[in-house]
């Protein structure tokens, strides 16, 4: 079967949802090869100016006029440029120099993605606002001018009965819980400086280290993996790759000087994982072998908090806006930033193969995966 595959479960109020999702080449449209240090201009009217964040694999464009969309252009950003809204913005910039430009690379040059649009550091949220702004509306069916976001990580108001969990437990072979955080006072990294980058893993590997009980564990900077301990992260699905170019982070700056700065830590018990510098400063997942969500929740709300609790102890806080919510790097994972998948037994698939023959909006059913998810949080929804 030639289109790749995944069920996913998201799950609200207690209740659950399976989301059937199809990513096969013909709906991601392609996409167009990452800027590089021999690539000066792009095919949608980007230049290579120069940019005091280039790195000799990656250049930012500037665009000297509107950019040139084309039918294959489907981001929320894409629409919502319009030349009044370029006028408005195209000299703009951060205190930390992430322009405009910047911001819209990765939507201008990876055209299938359907947000098209991030943000480099905090002060991007602020000055880019009226682009920001409706570009959530549109993704989020949520208006930030008129609304607060409200956040309840508060595990104990889950209701999970003990016949919901042995249903799930007959069903569901691994649940996983995640979202992002991000340390105040550090460009984000489709922004970040080396000197950030290492910042935050400075700041983030330090407090792994505080952890105690349930949580303590072991951090492993990506760039210093042998072979042993790369087998042993990739067996368990904690690995994660450099981005492909048709990926959200690479047009975006955010793979610049791969490794460096990157890192991964779990805790002795292999149920909780995190990223650094990956998409944003860090990725936290709480994840399990069985259906039990109350549990897997449970576990991510303490690990956010204490996450928060050490960092705090260091002079540090989360980005966080009382009108939007934990910040990150794409509008897509603003607000609580949560995620909640689930990996599913079908016993009886099989039997159905015919089914995912032809078109792939056609298939009404999905194959589960059948190796561990090691592109956990790759696929990205900017």
């Amino acid at each position: 079967m030639s289109d790749d595959a995944m069920t996913k479960a998201a799950f609200f109020g207690g209740a659950a949802v399976v989301l059937m999702w199809i990513r096969s080449r013909k709906q991601s449209g392609g996409g167009k090869k990452a800027a590089s240090a021999s690539c000066n201009v792009s095919a949608f009217g980007g230049e290579a100016r120069g940019d005091g964040k280039d790195t000799a694999e990656f250049k930012y464009f500037t665009y000297p006029s509107l950019p040139k969309w084309t039918a294959k252009h489907k981001s929320a950003m894409s629409k919502r440029v319009t030349p009044e809204v370029w006028a408005r913005f195209k000299d703009t910039k951060t205190k930390n120099g992430y322009t405009f430009h910047n911001a819209i690379q990765t939507g201008v040059e990876t055209p299938h993605l359907g947000v098209g649009i991030t943000a480099g550091d905090e002060e991007s949220w602020e000055v880019f606002k009226d682009v920001m702004y409706p570009i959530i509306k549109d993704w989020h069916d949520w208006d930030p001018y008129t609304n607060d976001h409200k956040s309840d990580l508060d595990f104990s108001k889950i209701k999970f009965s003990a016949a919901q969990s042995a249903l799930f437990n007959k069903y569901v072979a691994s649940t996983r819980i995640r979202a992002a955080r991000n340390v105040s006072g550090f460009t984000l990294p489709a922004g970040a400086s080396a000197k950030d980058r290492l910042g935050v893993e400075a700041v983030l590997s330090k407090a792994f280290g505080g952890f105690q009980g349930d949580l303590k564990g072991t951090y492993y900077k990506l760039g210093g993996l042998n072979d042993k301990q790369r087998t042993f992260l990739r067996s368990n699905g904690f690995l994660f790759q450099k981005p492909k170019t048709t990926n959200l982070l690479t047009n975006a700056g955010a793979a610049r000087s791969w490794p460096d700065g990157r890192g991964i830590f779990h805790n002795d018990s292999r149920t909780v994982l995190c990223w650094v510098n990956e998409e944003d400063h860090c990725r936290i997942i709480s994840m399990s072998t069985d259906g039990n969500v109350k549990s897997v929740f449970e576990r991510f709300a303490n690990l956010s908090n204490e996450l928060l609790k050490v960092a705090t102890a260091q002079g540090t806080e989360f980005m966080v806006s009382e009108k939007l919510g934990f910040l990150g790097t794409c509008p897509s994972n603003l607000g609580t930033g949560l995620r909640a998948s689930v990996m599913i037994k079908l016993p009886f698939l099989n039997q159905r193969l015919a089914a995912f023959e032809g078109p792939p909006e056609r298939a009404s059913t999905l194959v589960p995966a059948a190796e561990p998810d090691t592109t956990l949080g790759l696929a990205q929804e900017g």
